[in-house]
């Protein structure tokens, strides 16, 4: 873990190896050398990769990638893929989904798409964060977590009425 522990400055972005084959992720590697990279964030948008069916995880893919990034001295920040609710998510839950200015529940399909105060979102949110945590928090490549950072959608439904009613006393 000693080259982890050397002051120097982060240089990498989100990365998604999970989308490609082996042979790109090789070829990732020593581009990143050639340019520097020493950090990448994973796996921010793949939370139906990551728990296919509720309850579900496959952290196989995961772990190989980091892995690969161990071997080649390149730290990761885990990411909790929680911006992009599973498709199987909104079907089973319908309540995770935004309701629109008109009352509209919305569809899914978009990421960070979600009712912030949907009791079943944060449940399954919590439930997918804890099982990374447990699984990747002795890896000698971990440099740091990354909560979501991407906010914006507005609910307008029954829970996030009363929850902005209760605030606004």
């Amino acid at each position: 873990m000693s080259y982890r522990k050397k002051s120097f400055l982060l240089f990498g972005g989100d990365y998604n190896p999970n989308q490609w084959d082996e042979k790109t992720l090789h070829e990732d590697m020593a581009l990143f050398h050639v340019a520097g990279v020493n950090t990448v964030i994973l796996p921010v948008f793949s939370w139906a990769k990551l728990e296919p069916s509720e309850g579900v995880y496959d952290f196989g893919w995961l772990d190989h990638i980091l892995d690969v990034l161990d071997a080649e001295n390149i730290q990761y920040i885990l990411a909790t893929p929680t911006s992009a609710q599973p498709a199987w998510m909104s079907e089973k839950y319908p309540e995770v989904l935004p309701v629109d200015i008109e009352g509209r529940r919305r569809t899914h399909g978009m990421r960070v798409f979600f009712c912030y105060n949907s009791a079943k979102y944060r449940e399954r949110a919590e439930a997918i964060a804890k099982a990374m945590a447990h699984r990747y928090a002795k890896r000698s490549g971990l440099a740091g977590w990354h909560v979501a950072n991407e906010y914006g959608t507005s609910c307008y439904c029954d829970v996030c009425q009363k929850k902005f009613q209760l605030c606004s006393r």
